[in-house]
C-alpha cells in the first residue's frame, strides 16, 4: 500500500480521482486475499477429516485386537479334573484350555512341567491324566475313580464338556494299558464360588456337599484332602444303609444313582483284582512245589552217586585199613593173646560169602595140583644135603 501511494502521489490528477483509486486497489487486494485464506481453509479441513478417519479406524481396530485377545484368553467354562491330585482348567468360547491351577498340593505336583494352556480340553484332560499314572496317583487294580465335573451356566455345552473330558480320560487309559473308573457331573458357576472360598475343586466340593445331604455332621475339612473314591465309598455306605432323605430334589437322586454305580464298579474292580492275585499266587506255589521237586530229586540223585562213590572206596581201602589195623593190634599184644587174636582173625575170614569161598577154593586146588612137583623137588633138595652133609663129615674125618 505505501509503494501505491507514492506511485500515485508522483500522478498529477485531482485529489478526489485519486482517494477513489486508492479506496477501490484497497478493496480489490483485501478480497484477493480473502479469497486465498478460504481456500487455504477449505484445504486444511479436507486434511483434517482425512486424518481423523484414519485414526479412528486405527482406534477401531486396536480396540477389535484388544477385545478379541481378551475374548480368546477369557474362561467362559471350566473343568476340574479330580483324582485325588484336583486341576482347574479354564476354557474359552472355543473349547481351548486358557487357564490351568492346581487346587492341591497334589495338583501342583501334577502340572509341574506340563504345557497345557492353548490345548484343546480333550487333548490337556489326556495328557493330565498319563501324567497322573506316571506319577502312581491311579491304582494298579482298576479302582481309582476320575472325577470330570464342568462348571457351566449353559446345560448343552456343560454336556458337550461333559463327554470331551471323558473321551480324554479314556484315550489316556488306552495308551497307558490302565483302567480307572470315570465319574462325571456338572454345576453352575456359583458353586465354583463356593468351592473356591474352601479351597477344594468344584468336582470334590459337589461330592462332600452329597455326604453333608446324607449326614449333616460331616464337614468339607473331614473330606478337603480324601481322594475321590473314598468319598464314593463313604457316600454308598450311607446310601446303602439309610437310603436317600425323601425331601430331597431329583438331583440329589440322580447323583445318589452316579455314586451307587461308580461304587459299585469300585468293589467289582477290587474283587477282580483279588481274584486274579489268587491265581498268580496258585500259579506260583505250583511252580515252586514243582521246583522243589526237581530240586529234591536232584538231590538224591546226586547223594546216590556220592553213596556208591564212597561205597567203592571203602569197598577197597576198607579191607586193607581194617588188615592193617589189625596186625597193628597184634603186634602190640602178647604173645598169647596175639595167637589168640589170629585165631579170631581166622574166623572173620571163614565168614565171607559164598562167592569169595568159591574163588578161593578154586584157587588153593589149584595150589594142591601144582604141591606135589614141588614137594618132590624139595625132597631132592633135601637128599643132596644129606649127601652133602656125609661128605663134609668124612672129610673131616
Amino acid at each position: 500500500m505505501d509503494a501505491l501511494k507514492k506511485y500515485l502521489d508522483q500522478i498529477h490528477a485531482e485529489e478526489v480521482l485519486k482517494e477513489k483509486t486508492r479506496a477501490f486497489v484497497k478493496d480489490s487486494l483485501e478480497n484477493e486475499m480473502q479469497q486465498r485464506t478460504n481456500k487455504s481453509s477449505a484445504r486444511g479441513g479436507f486434511a483434517m477429516k482425512k486424518l481423523w478417519v484414519a485414526a479412528s479406524t486405527i482406534a477401531a481396530c486396536a480396540v477389535l485386537a484388544i477385545g478379541g485377545y481378551a475374548y480368546a484368553h477369557t474362561p467362559v467354562n471350566f473343568v476340574s479334573l479330580d483324582i485325588n491330585p484336583s486341576v482347574e482348567v479354564g476354557i474359552n468360547a472355543f473349547d481351548t484350555v486358557v487357564t490351568v491351577e492346581g487346587i492341591n498340593q497334589d495338583g501342583k505336583n501334577l502340572l509341574k512341567g506340563q504345557k497345557i494352556d492353548g490345548l484343546p480340553l480333550k487333548v490337556a484332560i489326556t495328557r493330565l491324566v498319563e501324567e497322573a499314572l506316571e506319577q502312581a496317583y491311579i491304582a494298579e487294580d482298576g479302582s481309582t475313580v476320575i472325577a470330570v465335573t464342568v462348571e457351566s451356566d449353559d446345560e448343552e455345552k456343560s454336556a458337550e464338556l461333559q463327554d470331551e473330558g471323558e473321551q480324554g480320560v479314556s484315550l489316556a487309559m488306552s495308551n497307558k494299558h490302565a483302567i480307572a473308573i470315570i465319574y462325571k457331573d456338572c454345576s453352575d458357576l456359583a458353586l465354583r464360588t463356593e468351592a473356591k472360598d474352601w479351597g477344594v475343586s468344584p468336582g470334590k466340593y459337589k461330592l462332600i456337599k452329597m455326604l453333608q445331604t446324607l449326614d449333616s455332621d460331616i464337614t468339607v475339612e473331614d473330606y478337603k484332602d480324601a481322594k475321590v473314591s473314598e468319598i464314593i465309598a463313604k457316600a454308598n455306605e450311607i446310601l446303602q444303609e439309610e437310603g436317600l432323605p425323601e425331601e430331597e430334589s431329583g438331583e440329589s437322586e440322580a447323583i445318589a444313582g452316579k455314586i451307587k454305580d461308580a461304587a459299585g464298579k469300585v468293589k467289582e474292580a477290587k474283587q477282580n483284582a483279588l481274584q486274579k492275585q489268587g491265581q498268580n499266587d496258585d500259579e506260583d506255589n505250583d511252580s515252586g512245589e514243582n521246583g522243589t521237586l526237581v530240586q529234591e530229586q536232584n538231590q538224591n540223585k546226586e547223594q546216590v552217586k556220592n553213596d556208591n562213590k564212597n561205597d567203592n572206596k571203602n569197598g577197597v581201602s576198607g579191607g586193607e585199613n581194617q588188615n592193617k589195623n589189625k596186625e597193628q593190634d597184634l603186634t602190640s599184644l602178647p604173645e598169647n593173646e596175639q595167637e589168640q587174636e589170629e585165631n579170631y582173625t581166622d574166623d572173620d575170614n571163614e565168614s565171607v560169602d559164598e562167592d569169595d569161598l568159591s574163588k578161593t577154593e578154586k584157587e588153593q586146588n589149584g595150589k594142591d595140583e601144582k604141591q606135589p612137583a614141588g614137594n618132590a623137588e624139595n625132597a631132592k633138595g633135601n637128599d643132596k644135603s644129606e649127601k652133602g652133609g656125609q661128605s663134609g663129615t668124612r672129610d673131616k674125618d
